[in-house]
């Protein structure tokens, strides 16, 4: 190392830990509150961006949701075209609103051609066994 580069090295170290440190401590009064100030802006710009950040952010993720709840309807409900056999027509109005044990106490006072059309109707959807076991009884 030559004179000149530990001239340098001096002159950078009083720089860093004497005359800076001092003209600090000189000038704190006027310096520290325009810190202060650009340091709360800096917050400011801060939220406002985090804010429209996670704004966007929260879109884009209900955009995605909605598609993929919207790709799941698709797979779970098949077009007409290729949703093989329909469930047969509902043998009364209201019987898909009923329960097993409501339908049962009915099944005895219908004709029998309803009693085929409840077991038809029960076979292609809920398949409820206590409908289907009554009909039988009432076939024999």
């Amino acid at each position: 190392m030559n004179r000149d580069d530990e001239s340098d090295l001096v002159g950078t170290a009083l720089d860093l830990f004497v005359y800076a440190p001092l003209g600090l401590a000189l000038e704190a009064r006027e310096i520290i509150p325009k810190l202060a100030e650009r340091g709360r802006g800096q917050v400011a710009l801060a939220r406002v961006v985090g804010r429209f950040a996670l704004q966007r952010g929260q879109n884009e993720a209900t955009k995605v949701v909605n598609a993929a709840v919207s790709g799941f309807r698709d797979v779970l409900t098949p077009d007409s075209a290729d949703s093989g056999p329909e469930t047969p027509a509902e043998p009364w109005p209201g019987y898909d609103h009923l329960t097993a044990a409501q339908i049962v106490k009915l099944l005895a006072q219908k004709p029998p051609a309803v009693v085929e059309a409840v077991a038809a109707h029960e076979r292609a959807g809920r398949n409820r066994a206590t409908v289907l076991n009554r009909v039988e009884q009432l076939r024999s």
